[in-house]
């Protein structure tokens, strides 16, 4: 007789608190394999999961679709029919900076007053570590399950290049054939993330004859000119918002949860269109008109939007301004309704073991899940904090790791324990 789910995922709770002190050192090792991007070499790493898998007993897949760029596939089946969950996570991570600015060696994995240090580790090593002890918790139980548990960890997504998760499945189309998707990018302890902005990322290069300083009659400054196309662009942040009903009332209705978890003002950005200016190359010196000057742009699009029209209003601005444009990449806006069953589960999941009340919540970023939505699968995330993400001394709470590994098995659990 199988006994009930309730008493299976109390053993497994059991089994991850016995385990705390390895989640923490697998994490910690991690963190300490420096896998920043650009470059973007993720060999090490990669070779140190493999080691851990084997040492486990699980047969994986590598992909390396350019060298030192690997994205790795393990599955785990019962051999019954049931559903198919896909866990996913990215360990490449962004560049560690100045290390005049951290207070430590980015890298060192320090474990100090409840704290895990180091470059990536809420970006998403600790995210990956859940994953991993998901996929090594949720096999304990196997006669009791049906379906099967797949988990795929990549590269390049910090630049959402070609070689990262887009690759792996374009190589392997099954893993996009799932019931549903969770993935551990950083977020907060009371938002379970259902839908993520899109974006355009763009280059435009402005050039002139350029001249002396002091005859601005023979030539204008390609400064000029991109200062110009930049005013033009920046028009979209007024674009009125495409959020459909449905959202625009959810969002209002958990906006002071959101502000708290991620900073006054996140609600009305998550609502608008936002246009960043990355970064601005030009001139040559401050006496010279300057022949060339280069931009990167970054636009937000609010769920309900398209890519297209961004697209075309670059364009159009680009040509009005003797600009040259490159389309870097775009992503759709997408998401998941907060009535599919893997939400439900990592929602019970956190909050039936004394976790806080979770509401469902817009990422105003984005990430990998996008591939497996807009295929139609449902993708729920659900990750620690994002202290310092992308700044000097970025940290997980120590509690805040154990909490999304235990949340993801016991999700994972309950999700294969249904009927398919």
């Amino acid at each position: 007789m199988t006994p009930p789910t309730t008493t299976l995922i109390g053993e497994l709770v059991q089994q991850a608190r016995k385990d705390e002190s390895t989640v923490v050192g697998v994490c910690r090792d991690l963190v300490r394999i420096p896998s920043e991007n650009p470059p973007g070499d993720t060999t090490e790493v990669f070779g140190y999961v493999q080691g851990l898998l084997e040492k486990w007993g699980f047969p994986f897949t590598l992909h390396e679709p350019a060298p030192g760029r690997q994205n790795l596939i393990a599955t785990w089946d019962t051999g019954r029919p049931g559903k198919h969950l896909v866990l996913n996570g990215h360990l490449d991570v962004f560049p560690a900076g100045p290390r005049a600015l951290w207070d430590r060696e980015p890298f060192s994995g320090d474990v100090e007053r409840g704290r895990l240090y180091g470059r990536g580790v809420t970006d998403m090593k600790a995210g990956c570590t859940a994953s991993l002890f998901t996929l090594a918790y949720v096999r304990q139980f196997e006669k009791h399950l049906s379906g099967k548990l797949t988990l795929t960890l990549v590269c390049d997504e910090e630049n959402f290049a070609e070689h990262g998760a887009r690759a792996l499945v374009a190589r392997y189309p099954e893993v996009l054939r799932a019931d549903a998707l969770l993935n551990g990018e950083p977020g907060t302890p009371d938002i379970i993330r259902i839908g993520d902005k899109g974006l355009v990322w763009s280059e435009v290069t402005f050039r002139t004859p350029g001249g002396h300083g002091a005859f601005p009659h023979v030539s204008e400054s390609a400064i000029t000119r991109a200062m110009r196309f930049l005013a033009a662009i920046k028009a979209i942040e007024r674009w009125k918002s495409p959020l459909p009903a449905v959202m625009a009332r959810h969002l209002t209705r958990i906006q002071p949860v959101t502000d708290r978890g991620l900073g006054q003002g996140a609600t009305a950005v998550a609502r608008r269109y936002v246009v960043h200016f990355g970064t601005i190359r030009g001139g040559i010196k401050v006496n010279m008109i300057a022949p060339e000057c280069a931009a990167e742009i970054d636009v937000r699009i609010p769920i309900g939007g398209r890519a297209a029209p961004v697209v075309a209003a670059l364009k159009k601005a680009a040509r009005a301004h003797g600009g040259q444009l490159r389309i870097v990449n775009t992503v759709e806006p997408n998401w998941t309704s907060w009535d599919e069953p893997i939400a439900r589960s990592v929602k019970g999941a956190v909050e039936g073991f004394g976790g806080p009340k979770t509401v469902f919540g817009v990422g105003i970023g984005s990430n990998d899940a996008r591939l497996w939505r807009y295929a139609g699968v449902p993708a729920v995330i659900y990750g620690p904090t994002p202290n310092n993400m992308g700044r000097a001394n970025e940290y997980v709470e120590v509690r805040e790791l154990l909490r999304t590994t235990t949340v993801h098995a016991v999700a994972a659990l309950e999700f294969l324990a249904r009927p398919a």
